[in-house]
């Protein structure tokens, strides 16, 4: 699938995604710190915020003095961490805020004590306060969502561990059901590359807005079938952007009635969203889709859930297949793109693994692309690398001890903080990545031979958007 004499450049932004890229990471940050503030105050009683004692990791001041970390994390989103380790180089310290502590990791041997540390650290109670905000789900919904939240029966049920389980099977590398949603996803992505312009001359593509409904259509469909809501009414798309895009004011104003007397656009965007998704979930029409989505409505449904109200809850699986998905892609693009051997030479290494037809087409098999393209999965997983780290986090639900495996140094967290391995951190270290080309660059042939596991490092980045599970 080559784009001839077409050239997809970065323009302007029209409805969706009407801000810098990098726009929606910084979006993401503060979502998270506002996510975190609602939590810290929820727990407030547990907590305390006297000084660090000698037996947790050491402290960092706000800088400057006068601000706090959540100020600057607000301002500066990731790049915060990064400005802190490049002055410290710690692996392991504190952050202490006016709502409690926060433990950040930035090595690779502080972040395998802390997934030693797992049975005490909890990401379902950082899940909970979101429901209500985001998906607007009524007092019994959210009660099925919350039950058995920290898996206290032993048995992993309940709708966050059922559906996380469910995740990881159905989306595991090479299993029967995720070559079908890559097939699906790489068909619909043929035809709308197919549908660009051919011949002689350019034609100028608005490259972000372009990948931004390509992807999330693609994506979508591949999950929901051929009932897909964004395929029916593809306006959803810009609908569903614009929540995504303003998460910070649903936390803000979780009110129904308060959203949409500030925030009019928005709540009425989301209230479209919700419709085509209850009406997705009342007319059954999930039974048509991938095995993600029957069986992920089939489990909250199995649980209590109306229909109307599992169809609400399915934004939050949209959510967990396009967020990540899109910016990678974008940025992909614009790293191949921007240089002129590589991109001769990934077309090159694609055009290898292309059947000619009797009717001068050619036929490219998907799953090719994982086994036939070392240069492309390596110059993916470094867009992934540059682009789409996430920083894992977790709730400290009881006093935990870390204790480093290499010299044996131990730190203690205390309960109700919270744990954060900062991956964009991680990425970012010479003496990790930085062998073929400083770690800020984009090297593709960077990851050729570099073991799955140390792209792994946080232990949480192979959760990956449901699109590219086959690298």
């Amino acid at each position: 699938m080559t784009v001839n004499a077409t050239y997809l450049v970065f323009q302007s932004y029209p409805p969706l995604l009407p801000a810098n890229p990098f726009s929606l990471s910084l979006i993401l940050a503060s979502l998270a710190c506002l996510s975190v503030s609602a939590l810290w105050l929820l727990h407030s009683t547990t907590t305390s915020t006297h000084s660090t004692d000698s037996h947790e990791p050491p402290d960092i001041e706000p800088e400057p003095p006068l601000f706090s970390h959540i100020y600057s994390m607000l301002r500066e989103g990731a790049d915060y961490y990064s400005r802190l380790y490049h002055r410290h180089q710690w692996g392991l310290y504190t952050l202490r805020t006016i709502f409690g502590r926060m433990y950040i990791i930035s090595s690779p041997s502080w972040t395998q004590a802390f997934h030693r540390a797992s049975k005490t650290l909890s990401f379902h109670d950082l899940v909970a306060p979101t429901l209500h905000s985001i998906l607007g789900l009524d007092p019994g919904t959210l009660q099925i969502f919350t039950e058995n939240l920290n898996n206290e029966r032993g048995d992993r049920s309940g709708v966050l561990w059922e559906i996380h389980d469910l995740v990881k099977r159905v989306l595991a590398p090479g299993s029967t059901s995720l070559k079908e949603v890559n097939q699906v996803f790489f068909d619909e992505i043929a035809t709308h590359v197919n549908a660009l312009p051919r011949g002689e001359g350019t034609e100028p593509v608005e490259l972000w807005t372009w990948v931004g409904r390509t992807v999330s259509m693609s994506s979508t469909t591949a999950i929901y079938g051929h009932f897909n809501p964004f395929a029916l009414e593809p306006s959803l798309v810009d609908d569903f952007w614009n929540i995504a895009q303003n998460l910070h004011i649903l936390f803000m104003f979780p009110r129904s009635w308060l959203l949409s007397c500030l925030a009019p656009k928005l709540s009425e965007a989301r209230q479209r969203v919700f419709r085509a998704l209850r009406e997705y979930s009342e007319t059954e029409n999930y039974t048509s889709g991938s095995q993600l989505a029957q069986e992920s409505a089939r489990i909250r449904l199995s649980k209590g859930m109306t229909k109307s109200q599992s169809g609400q809850a399915e934004l939050s699986i949209v959510m967990a297949i396009l967020l990540n998905t899109v910016p990678a892609t974008f940025w992909f693009l614009t790293y191949i793109s921007a240089d002129v051997k590589l991109l001769a030479d990934l077309r090159q290494e694609v055009d290898a693994c292309t059947t000619p037809t009797d009717s001068n087409r050619h036929i490219l098999p998907a799953t090719k692309l994982r086994t036939h393209c070392p240069l492309l999965n390596s110059a993916l997983r470094e867009t992934l690398r540059l682009a789409a780290p996430m920083n894992t986090t977790r709730y400290v639900r009881e006093d935990t001890l870390l204790r480093h495996p290499a010299t044996g140094e131990t730190y203690l967290l205390r309960k109700g903080g919270l744990a954060q391995i900062a991956t964009t951190v991680i990425h970012q270290q010479a003496e990790i990545y930085g062998a073929e080309a400083p770690p800020e660059d984009f090297c593709a042939e960077r990851q050729f031979d570099l073991p799955r596991a140390t792209f792994r490092l946080d232990g949480d980045v192979g959760v990956r958007s449901a699109a590219y599970r086959w690298i």
